[in-house]
């Protein structure tokens, strides 16, 4: 990954970066990975973030991956959530709106 520039919004850092889809698809491999095996309470814990704020990130990614013609198929599989998971139950990827 390298970094082809910065610039600040409202208090924002925005990096332009230059990234491989190997890379890309290994973040959002992570991003799945967590979303599917780790409650809620880790997520917040480990990222800092609600898990609804790294489905869209996995969202961003996904539609990047798309544009681009590389995301199969296959991969493009969301897993199915269960009818209402509980918060001592790993979570299962749900789809969530662009912001």
């Amino acid at each position: 990954m390298n970094v082809l520039g910065k610039r600040e919004i409202v208090s924002v850092q925005l990096f332009n970066v230059e990234i491989s889809e190997s890379e890309l698809d290994t973040y959002r491999r992570l991003l799945l990975y967590a979303l599917n095996n780790l409650k809620a309470e880790e997520i917040e814990r480990l990222f800092g973030d609600k898990p609804e704020e790294l489905e869209g990130l996995l969202d961003d990614i996904e539609n990047a991956l798309e544009e681009a013609g590389l995301l199969s198929e296959e991969k493009n599989q969301k897993p199915m959530s269960p009818p209402k998971a509980r918060s001592d139950e790993p979570r299962a990827r749900t789809s969530v709106s662009q912001y």
